[in-house]
C-alpha cells in the first residue's frame, strides 16, 4: 500500500485514512508519530481529516520529510528539463546534417545492399512465404489428385464387378444352352430310332420287284395286276 502524499511503499502500520477523501497517509505526511496516534480516541479517529480537507498547513519544521524531498525533486527536474532541451536544440542547430541526392543514394546503396540486414531478412522473409505458398499448393495439388485417383479407381473397381457379373451370368446361361442342347440331341436320335422303326414296320408286307424297267408313265397298279396274272397262269 503507497501513501497518497509521498507515494512511500509499505506503510500498512504506519498510516491513517482521510475519513472525508478516504485517502491513506503515512504519520510523517500527517505530522504525526505513533505515540499521538495511540493517545487518539476512537471518536478522534473517527473524525480525522488530512490536512488538505482541514485546509491546516503542514508545521514549520517539516523540511526533512520524505514528500518534501521528492516534491523538491520534481520540481528541480522539470527546471533542469527546458535548458537541457534548449541545449539539445541548440547544439541541432548547429551541427545541421545536410540532405543531398549523393546522401540520400548511398543511404539506399547501404539499404538495399546484398549484405545488409534488411535485404538478407527481406529474403529469409521471402523465401520463408515462398516456401509456404509452394507446400500449400502442392498440398492442395496432391490433394486433388489424390481424389480424383481415388474416384477413378472406385469407378474402374464397380465396372470390373459389373463385367464380372454379366460374365457369371453369361456363363450360366451358356451352360444352359448346351444342356439343352444335348437333351436335344439325344432326343432328335431318339426320334431317328423309332422313324426308322416306324418305317421297318411299315415296310413288312411290301413286295419288292427287280428286273422291270421303270418309266415315269408307268401304271403301278396295272403292272401289278399283270404280274399277279402271269404268276398265276
Amino acid at each position: 500500500m503507497n501513501c497518497s502524499g509521498c507515494s512511500d511503499k509499505d506503510i500498512d502500520k504506519k498510516s491513517l485514512s482521510c475519513n472525508v477523501c478516504k485517502l491513506i497517509f503515512c504519520y510523517e505526511c500527517l505530522n504525526i508519530d505513533a505515540k499521538k496516534v495511540a493517545s487518539l480516541s476512537k471518536n478522534q479517529l473517527a473524525s480525522l481529516k488530512c490536512l488538505t480537507c482541514s485546509n491546516v498547513s503542514r508545521r514549520r519544521n517539516n523540511d526533512n520529510t520524505s514528500a518534501r524531498a521528492k516534491a523538491d525533486q520534481k520540481v528541480e527536474q522539470h527546471s533542469h528539463k527546458p535548458a537541457a532541451s534548449q541545449s539539445s536544440s541548440h547544439s541541432g542547430n548547429c551541427n545541421p546534417v545536410p540532405l543531398t541526392l549523393d546522401s540520400i543514394s548511398q543511404l539506399l546503396d547501404e539499404k538495399l545492399s546484398l549484405t545488409s540486414p534488411f535485404v538478407i531478412n527481406m529474403r529469409e522473409a521471402l523465401k520463408k512465404d515462398i516456401k509456404e505458398l509452394v507446400v500449400a499448393e502442392v498440398k492442395s495439388t496432391m490433394t486433388g489428385l489424390m481424389t480424383d485417383f481415388s474416384t477413378t479407381t472406385d469407378f474402374l473397381a464397380s465396372e470390373q464387378t459389373d463385367i464380372k457379373n454379366k460374365i457369371a451370368e453369361r456363363d450360366s446361361k451358356i451352360e444352359e444352352l448346351e444342356s439343352e442342347s444335348i437333351r436335344v440331341q439325344r432326343e432328335l436320335t431318339s426320334l431317328n430310332n423309332r422313324l426308322s422303326a416306324v418305317e421297318k414296320l411299315s415296310r413288312d408286307h411290301n413286295v419288292e420287284i427287280q428286273g422291270v424297267p421303270e418309266s415315269r408313265s408307268e401304271n403301278l397298279l396295272g403292272i401289278f395286276k399283270s404280274l399277279c396274272t402271269a404268276v398265276s397262269t
